[in-house]
């Protein structure tokens, strides 16, 4: 495996914060022809003026551009043979790159001509005074979840907060969507993902200008922004006990999830718990993680948030065939990542 930079993952109260975070690296723009790359064992790539290690979504958007299986050259591909794959494409492909990078180090790759939607200016349209409940920066993505302030109270002295969560990346290769979010306040934790697609959605590889996709990522947030009908469902899973269905429901939680270490996290919910107990305890695990597996756990969350509206009376996830397990895939590709 060809060595990688990490970068540490950054949570922040407010839009402000995050703004000043981003603002304090040292970020740049690098457009090369992309024969002009070459790539180390030792994980340096140097494109014209440029020179430094790459982080794990730059390796990626590298291998995407030129056509290469990311899967098959990270994981499989023995090192050497990677690099001169890398040099053998690069010099085949009569186009440019642009490298993004930040404190030296190269954090996204992708074609020129492809225009993600830079962080600060999400910031700047979503306006550095509106309230968030948390925004985290990580590798790959920036997350920026809010809830209202009027919160409901759906059990005895159990309130919910609804809202949003935004996902994005500027390093090239995943969309920009917007999805309903709620919270648990007596213990902060969160769930998405009850509509089978986004409230919103900018292709990574979209044409349309950046500035119409802001003004359309704002509308949503200010006017399509409804509170899913969670009180009948939240009584019903409070009520009802997993029984029959618990050997099901797990298994099929530790396939979507971490295999044998979420079957062990989920140890203490039986047959004789109820639904509820299931879901507070599986979104309360979403916060041990960073912010793309929590999402995966949120969204699990929001699966079943979305069968209790229905108060069991449809096929759940765990019971349908494997071809309809991508159902709600877009979700950050939620369901592969989620």
């Amino acid at each position: 495996m060809i060595p990688l930079i990490s970068i540490p993952e950054q949570s922040f109260s407010k839009l402000e914060e995050l703004r000043d975070a981003i603002a304090s690296r040292n970020r740049s723009i690098h457009e090369v022809p992309i024969h002009k790359i070459s790539l180390s064992e030792n994980g340096i790539l140097r494109a014209g003026g440029f020179e430094g290690h790459l982080t794990e979504p730059a390796l990626y958007g590298l291998l995407n551009t030129e056509g290469v299986p990311p899967e098959f050259a990270v994981k499989r591909c023995p090192v050497d043979l990677l690099v001169t794959i890398v040099g053998r494409l690069a010099h085949e492909q009569n186009i440019s790159i642009i490298i993004q990078s930040t404190n030296g180090s190269a954090t996204g790759i992708i074609p020129a001509g492809q225009h993600p939607i830079p962080y600060n200016m999400i910031i700047d349209h979503l306006s550095i005074d509106r309230p968030i409940r948390e925004a985290t920066l990580g590798t790959d993505c920036l997350r920026i979840t809010a809830a209202t302030n009027n919160s409901k109270e759906l059990l005895p002295d159990d309130r919910f907060s609804f809202g949003w969560e935004l996902i994005t990346s500027e390093n090239g290769w995943r969309p920009t969507e917007v999805w309903q979010w709620v919270v648990r306040e007596i213990c902060t934790n969160g769930a998405l993902g009850f509509d089978k697609a986004p409230l919103f959605k900018r292709a990574y590889n979209s044409s349309e200008p950046v500035l119409v996709s802001l003004q359309g990522l704002i509308y949503t947030l200010d006017n399509q922004i409804q509170p899913p009908l969670l009180e009948p469902a939240v009584r019903w899973a409070a009520q009802k006990e997993i029984g029959a269905e618990h050997a099901l429901v797990i298994d099929y939680l530790a396939r979507r999830l971490e295999g044998d270490a979420t079957r062990m996290e989920l140890n203490d919910i039986g047959a004789g718990s109820t639904w509820y107990d299931l879901v507070n305890t599986l979104t309360s695990l979403a916060r041990l993680h960073t912010v793309e597996a929590r999402r995966r756990y949120e969204a699990e969350g929001g699966v079943l948030f979305n069968w209790f509206m229905r108060q069991g009376r449809s096929r759940p996830s765990w019971r349908r065939m494997s071809c309809d397990e991508c159902e709600f895939s877009s979700v950050g590709e939620l369901r592969e990542q989620i």
